[in-house]
């Protein structure tokens, strides 16, 4: 049986219950959702749906995550622009989504990620605070929400919101997944209906 993906997008979502952090100073966020038919057995990002994401964020910007490569101490980042190599950052035993032991950087694609120390990093993974990025000269935040199902990005240029959207939309009509914005209510709701 072919598998049936639906994703729902919902801006700046009040609610505690996604497990990230709430809307800041630093600007708007997406809160991203999947719904996968039948049910992955295991949770986090189904493969399908993280190539899809990937996609869209190498789209717009240098995508800089934390990798298990045991040529580089811990806290050190990954930084690519090919969506192949990016989809890894929802797969890394060292530093599982699913535990919210993940985080993606984004920068500019024309010039070299801002340079962090692992000091830096490691503050950024666990205080999980998109104004930090944003002063250390990133363009947007990605993080794992509750259980690691669900997503949330923040981008600082309203622009760069915009591509990306653009992106993840292009990304789910060549997938021939349906790509739905919601309110927060409607959002929640189709998290839980079941698929068809």
């Amino acid at each position: 049986m072919a598998k049936q993906v639906e994703l729902f997008v919902t801006e700046n979502p009040p609610s505690a219950i996604w497990k990230l952090p709430p809307p800041s100073e630093a600007g708007e966020y997406l809160l991203i959702g999947w719904r996968v038919y039948p049910e992955p057995v295991d949770g986090g990002v189904p493969p399908m749906v993280a190539e899809v994401l990937a996609g869209a964020l190498c789209n717009c910007a240098t995508v800089s995550f934390l990798s298990d490569d045991f040529q580089r101490p811990r806290f050190t980042l990954f930084s690519t622009l090919d969506p192949r190599v990016a989809i890894a950052l929802f797969d890394d035993a060292a530093y599982p989504w699913t535990q919210h032991g993940q985080l993606a950087l984004l920068s500019g694609k024309d010039t070299p990620p801002p340079d962090l120390t692992a000091k830096q990093i490691r503050a950024l993974t666990e205080h999980r605070n998109p104004d930090a990025a944003k002063q250390a000269g990133f363009t947007g935040m990605l993080l794992p929400g509750v259980d690691g199902d669900v997503a949330g990005l923040w981008i600082f240029d309203p622009a760069a919101k915009r591509q990306f959207m653009k992106a993840l939309l292009r990304g789910c009509e060549a997938a021939g997944y349906p790509l739905s914005t919601t309110t927060e209510d409607e959002f929640r709701e189709s998290l839980r209906c079941p698929g068809a």
